[in-house]
């Protein structure tokens, strides 16, 4: 039964890992990443929708990305949904499809990433304290319900650091990882 708990609170500390993954994924850094504009909001037909539910996005160079819309109808409110964000893109309109060309980032620039970087990577460790905080909760409540002992409960609770330490090591590497992409001229 602890060690379900053990497996439980590893596994929201992952979600937790993979949704920072996600966010560092979606800073433009100069170089084009699809994920950029997966997810930004599109008025069309009365709906807003993500883009990517309405286009195909490519990234044929380092800092291009091309969005094909499925829908000729949907390149006007393509083009103005990617101008009116607050990402900084100036799509060109081109036949059937819409060209983004990525700006060169400045140092000011990337020192701001930098800092909103460090910010996703501090909400990330305090998410997966919290969640350390609850499977030691839900042990230490095993072992006053007497379905522990005292040496089983201080052994889940090691566990349950154990996978801690493991899930912050990652949020450092992977921290690490994007200041080294985003410092980078």
């Amino acid at each position: 039964m602890s060690a379900a708990i053990v497996q439980e609170t590893y596994s929201q500390m992952q979600k937790s890992l993979e949704a920072f993954h996600g966010q560092l994924n979606k800073l433009q850094t100069g170089r084009a990443s699809t994920a950029i504009l997966e997810d930004l909001p599109v008025e069309l037909y009365g709906n807003r929708v993500p883009l990517k539910q309405v286009a195909n996005i490519t990234v044929p160079e380092a800092r291009q990305i091309l969005v094909q819309p499925w829908d000729q109808g949907a390149i006007n409110p393509i083009e103005r949904a990617i101008s009116t964000s607050n990402l900084g893109l100036n799509p060109r309109v081109e036949g059937r499809t819409l060209r983004v060309i990525l700006p060169e980032v400045t140092e000011d620039r990337r020192k701001q990433l930098k800092k909103v970087i460090d910010e996703e990577a501090e909400k990330c460790r305090v998410q997966i304290r919290a969640h350390r905080q609850e499977g030691i909760k839900k042990v230490k409540a095993q072992q006053d319900a007497k379905a522990l002992s005292e040496d089983e409960s201080r052994h889940f609770q090691d566990e349950v650091q154990k996978k801690t330490d493991l899930a912050n090591s990652e949020v450092e590497k992977i921290h690490a990882a994007k200041v080294l992409e985003v410092m980078k001229v």
